[in-house]
C-alpha cells in the first residue's frame, strides 16, 4: 500500500472540495477557471449563481468567521461574450457586516442600511434596501428602495427586514491555491 504525504493529501482534498463546491456555485462555475488560475497569491474567490447567471466574486481582504474565509468588499466579473469582465466592486461597512449571498443577488450591510444587488443585463444593480436617515437634529427616517426609488417605511417594517438580513448566508472565499 502506497503512502500518500500530508502535502499530496491536502492537494487532493482542496481539489474534491473545490469541485464539490463549484458545482454547488452553479450551472458551469468551471467556466471562469482561467480567470482564477491567473489571479494573484493573495486572492481569494467565489463563485455563485444569482437569478441564472454565473458570477466570479475576487477578494483581496478576507477574515476568518466560524472558520470561513469571509469578506466586506468583492470585484464582480461576468462573463460577457468570450471575456470575463469586472462590473462592480462592493463592498459592506465592516467585519460584523460580511458579504452574503442566495439565488437572488449578494447583500451588502452596516449599522445602519441593508442592499440586495443583482445581476441584470451584464451589470450589477441596486435592487432594493433598507435604510435609516438621521436630520440634523438626531431624529430617524427609515426608508425602503423598492422599483427604483426610496419611500417610507416604519420602524417596526425596518427592523423586521434588518432581522432578516443577519440571518442571510455568509459569502465564503476560497483561496487561489489550486492549479487546474
Amino acid at each position: 500500500m502506497r503512502n500518500i504525504s500530508g502535502r499530496c493529501f491536502s492537494g487532493i482534498l482542496m481539489v474534491l472540495l473545490l469541485c464539490f463546491g463549484l458545482s454547488a456555485c452553479g450551472k458551469n462555475a468551471n467556466s471562469y477557471s482561467s480567470a482564477i488560475q491567473i489571479l494573484e497569491d493573495d486572492s481569494y474567490y467565489a463563485v455563485i449563481e444569482a437569478n441564472d447567471e454565473e458570477m466570479l466574486l475576487v477578494s483581496q481582504d478576507v477574515y476568518d468567521m466560524d472558520d470561513r474565509n469571509v469578506s466586506t468588499t468583492c470585484d464582480v466579473y461576468v462573463k460577457q461574450d468570450d471575456s470575463i469582465t469586472k462590473v462592480k466592486t462592493l463592498s459592506s461597512d465592516g467585519t460584523a457586516y460580511p458579504l452574503c449571498a442566495n439565488k437572488e443577488g449578494i447583500y451588502i450591510g452596516g449599522p445602519h442600511y441593508f442592499e440586495k444587488y443583482s445581476l441584470e443585463n451584464s451589470e450589477i444593480v441596486l435592487v432594493d434596501g433598507v435604510y435609516v436617515e438621521y436630520d440634523s437634529d438626531g431624529k430617524a427616517a427609515y426608508k425602503e428602495y423598492k422599483n427604483g426609488e426610496k419611500v417610507d417605511i416604519d420602524e417596526e417594517k425596518y427592523n423586521s427586514i434588518m432581522e432578516q438580513a443577519e440571518k442571510m448566508i455568509r459569502l465564503f472565499f476560497l483561496k487561489n491555491e489550486i492549479d487546474f
